[in-house]
């Protein structure tokens, strides 16, 4: 994966991401920039580029692989792992 930093705090959405997260979480006002990574992701072919599916794969029955594009997603997968593994027994 190509992968950059960039230190500059001017090129960065870190204000307005601590300016609407503080809203949620007000213990953001006291975080520090330190840097921004960017990242180039392979993601399916979507007409809506904010799309980008949760997968599930299943290798024999002790291995299970998460293929997810957004961060949101990981609690919801959780559950779904959880629940499988559940039934399982």
């Amino acid at each position: 994966m190509n992968q950059k930093f960039v230190n500059n705090l001017k090129l960065s959405k870190f204000n307005k991401f601590i300016k609407f997260g503080k809203k949620f979480i007000p213990i953001l006002s006291k975080a520090k920039y330190i840097k921004s990574a960017y990242a180039v992701r392979c993601v399916e072919v979507s007409s809506n580029n904010q799309y980008r599916k949760t997968e599930l794969q299943f290798f024999g029955k002790n291995i299970i692989a998460v293929f997810s594009g957004k961060w949101n997603n990981c609690v919801k997968v959780g559950y779904e792992i959880k629940k499988l593994l559940d039934n399982e027994k």
